[in-house]
């Protein structure tokens, strides 16, 4: 009778094994999303190329799979999701290659603590920071069974079933991962088709109120300042349409004399200030923050509502939106006592921003 040598029973495991714990997940390679029937957003915008790490895991329980097989899939699902999103879509290597476009699209995959991963889309003006985004877990739960058949694969009898267990829980989750990624980016389509017309809506109401305020500086000031109070009021303050337009307030604010607050810009202020003194982590901050930006917005001549609008967006970690608060105050009040110490301040605050620094010391 011929009996099977230890050191034969030794590599038969550890061949099993290796099979079982190198399975891979491979997305279909033609994975795309169902195309809406809404209409497209009449804008333009260029995916970039972005390349998944080389071996992210996927930890649920005690099911660990090695995801190094996403590509092409997950390109052409998120290309597919553009497509079936804007007008007109393309891809690009880069951003130094891309055509010019309304919005430049990337992806990764991110993890926000040593037990998730998720995927991420995000979309940005070219030179600006991330306008659109969305963050959604890359397995949602871990696929039924994988458990199951994983330990029962490690009963001595059982041992058999290793390989097959290795492809069976490949193939679920397989099947959870796309099902996963498709519907975040189903999600994440209607957001753009909802959020994106109003954005670019707005955009062109600000530009047209700034070319007013253009043409009217030098022979009418007060409607120059009215014009520009429009743009602010229908433009994103921290990109570039809105820091611009500040500019060229406090320019003309300089000459003319800034115009007095309004009440309703007082009582957000206030509001303000009661919400940062309630405050007791970054997220606290967030209130305080949209109250002092309206009333900002209203007031943008304000120099100390700038200064206490930079205290709360430093409260949420917002280094630079915080320096740009802090850079109107001294924009508006040059000659200020404290106005070496706001310029270290916005040296510190620029530095945060470009080392990624967490609030509250996270």
């Amino acid at each position: 009778m011929t009996h099977f040598k230890p050191t034969a029973v030794s590599a038969l495991l550890c061949a099993l094994l290796s099979v079982a714990c190198t399975s891979r997940v491979a997305v279909r390679k033609d994975l795309s999303v169902a195309k809406g029937a809404s209409p497209k957003v009449e804008a333009s915008v260029v995916l970039l190329d972005s390349v998944p790490p080389a071996a992210a895991e996927v930890s649920r329980g005690g099911d660990h799979t090695a995801i190094v097989g996403l590509q092409p899939g997950l390109s052409h699902a998120v290309a597919s999701m553009l497509e079936g999103t804007f007008a007109r879509a393309s891809q690009a290597a880069g951003a130094e290659s891309a055509p010019a476009a309304d919005f430049l699209a990337e992806y990764r995959i991110v993890k926000p603590d040593s037990y998730r991963e998720e995927f991420q889309v995000e979309l940005r003006e070219p030179g600006e920071a991330p306008r659109f985004a969305k963050s959604w877990p890359v397995l949602e739960t871990t696929p039924m069974g994988n458990k199951f058949i994983g330990m029962l694969s490690f009963i001595p009898p059982f041992y058999f079933l290793m390989p097959v267990s290795a492809a069976s829980k490949a193939t679920r989750t397989r099947d959870a991962l796309e099902h996963d990624l498709l519907k975040g980016l189903s999600e994440f389509s209607a957001e753009l088709r909802r959020d994106v017309p109003a954005y670019l809506k707005n955009k062109a109401r600000a530009l047209a109120a700034e070319e007013r305020g253009d043409a009217a500086a030098s022979a009418d000031p007060s409607g120059a300042s009215a014009a520009y109070l429009e743009a602010l009021a229908a433009a994103d303050p921290h990109r570039k349409i809105g820091r611009r337009v500040l500019g060229r307030f406090i320019a003309l604010t300089a000459r003319t004399g800034a115009p007095a607050a309004s009440e309703a810009a007082k009582e957000s202020m206030a509001r303000g200030k009661v919400l940062i003194g309630r405050a007791a982590s970054p997220a606290d901050f967030r209130p305080a923050v949209e109250a002092m930006e309206q009333a900002v917005t209203a007031a943008p001549g304000w120099a100390s509502g700038h200064f206490n609008t930079a205290l709360a967006h430093e409260g949420a970690g917002d280094w630079l939106a915080a320096s740009e608060h802090f850079a109107a105050y001294l924009a508006l009040k040059p000659g200020a006592e404290d106005a070496e110490e706001v310029r270290r301040k916005i040296v510190e605050l620029k530095v945060r921003d470009e080392k990624g620094d967490k609030p509250g010391g996270q």
